[in-house]
């Protein structure tokens, strides 16, 4: 028994707190651990999801960009194709020098072309080629060329397709089939006694 009167915690007791303690310990670390891996996983799991939102954007990117680059291409090729028709039918139109069996066929292909020409002046500036097209109005279509940048700004009207392109390359492909069969036929008509 103690002399001085203090009373003392007997040794069973203090290794139970001590182990009591230790537990307890063992649990907030447990506890602070299972809280880490849950934060990591919640944060590797939104990182996951961050990265495929974001490779769907570059995917979707990439496929408009592909789609516009087509579209330029396509439309750049229907102009090309329709400023060579143009250039044909004027071509054809000045060579015939009245010498058709059908002068109405030399008409036609020369409002297939003015057609042509309005339609080509309207269209959006893909080309890097400077269009041959200074001003036109017509039926209250103003289309004014900008040799510079090479734009075209159009007041009116609408702006053609690429099928409105086309279109109007083969009317005028007709046109000038048309006039060239009508001048073998004038060429092969015996001359008036």
């Amino acid at each position: 028994m103690p002399t001085t009167g203090e009373e003392r915690v007997p040794r069973g007791s203090a290794g139970i707190v001590a182990v009591v303690a230790g537990a307890v310990v063992a649990l907030g670390a447990v506890a602070g651990a299972t809280a880490l891996v849950t934060a990591h996983g919640e944060r590797r799991d939104w990182q996951q999801q961050v990265a495929a939102y974001e490779s769907q954007v570059v995917a979707a990117e990439a496929a408009s960009s592909a789609s516009r680059t087509a579209t330029e291409r396509d439309y750049d090729q229907a102009i090309r194709a329709l400023t060579a028709q143009i250039a044909r039918a004027e071509e054809v139109y000045q060579g015939t020098n009245d010498r058709v069996l059908d002068d109405d066929l030399r008409w036609q292909l020369w409002f297939a072309a003015t057609d042509a020409q309005l339609i080509l002046a309207a269209a959006p500036a893909y080309l890097s080629q400077t269009r041959a097209v200074a001003a036109i109005s017509v039926d209250g279509t103003f289309v004014q060329d900008s040799r510079a940048g090479r734009t075209f700004t159009v007041t009116t009207g609408t702006t053609p397709a690429v099928s409105d392109l086309q279109a109007a390359t083969g009317r005028i492909t007709e046109a000038i089939a048309a006039v060239q069969q009508s001048q073998q036929q004038w060429a092969n008509t015996p001359a008036t006694p």
